[in-house]
């Protein structure tokens, strides 16, 4: 009975892991991508939507604008503290965050833009967003790359230019930190998988880690494993009994 103890508390640890395998993923949202100006229109604004899979502290972006286009202001839908927009290695980075993981669902940031009458057309580029979630001391960073763009346009002006490298950073400039409480975390360039993908000229993001549906058959096969072997066991202790 010892045995089949032990095969189902391991076959119960394994069936968490699977569970956590399919956690929700990160899903990173632009409600509206294309915008169109007056002929004498200078400021507008972005909505973007993050939606973390699990609770966090904060929410952490970076744009990528064409040269004439500057972000003025953000506002975010929750989080008691924010960093106001600053541009650094070619993105302008604005957060939204607590000094704990008291987050959760979607966050919703909204970017004052200004840009001069001679501005004609381009695009603004989502390149990255860190969901940051606080593990004791320290700050656990999931880096998403949806790569989301909004076209901008003014009316008359013709068709948008949708070169994405109009708006892809250029030059470096200094790194960034976000501040939890009294404490001041670093950002780092830590590499990630690009995501998202395109469906009728349209971005779609594809925000979540894709190792993941590997990760939970593998432990779904373990488990199944466990429970063929507590079965074998059950029917030969009963046989000698």
């Amino acid at each position: 009975m010892k045995k089949i103890a032990c095969l189902f508390a391991c076959c119960c640890i394994l069936s968490l892991g699977t569970l956590s395998a399919f956690a929700k993923e990160s899903v990173v949202r632009v409600p509206k991508n294309q915008i169109f100006l007056t002929q004498t229109q200078t400021n507008f604004e972005v909505v973007i939507e993050v939606e973390p899979g699990n609770a966090y502290a904060g929410v952490e972006i970076g744009i990528a604008c064409p040269e004439s286009i500057t972000v003025t202001d953000s506002s975010g839908s929750s989080g008691s503290m924010s960093a106001d927009p600053v541009l650094a290695r070619g993105l302008y980075w604005t957060s939204f965050f607590e000094s704990d993981n008291k987050l959760s669902g979607t966050m919703k940031i909204t970017l004052q833009f200004f840009c001069p009458e001679s501005f004609e057309s381009g695009d603004i580029q989502l390149q990255t967003v860190k969901v940051l979630t606080k593990n004791g001391v320290a700050v656990d960073t999931e880096e998403l790359s949806p790569a989301l763009g909004i076209s901008i346009t003014r009316n008359g002006s013709g068709v948008t230019d949708s070169d994405p490298t109009h708006s892809k950073p250029t030059g470096s400039e200094p790194t960034t930190s976000t501040t939890f409480g009294d404490d001041t975390y670093p950002d780092t360039n830590a590499s990630s998988i690009e995501r998202g993908s395109s469906i009728d000229g349209e971005d779609v993001p594809q925000t979540g880690d894709n190792s993941q549906p590997s990760m939970g058959m593998v432990l779904m096969f373990g488990s199944g494993c466990v429970v063929f072997g507590i079965i074998l066991l059950m029917v030969k202790e009963k046989k000698f009994d």
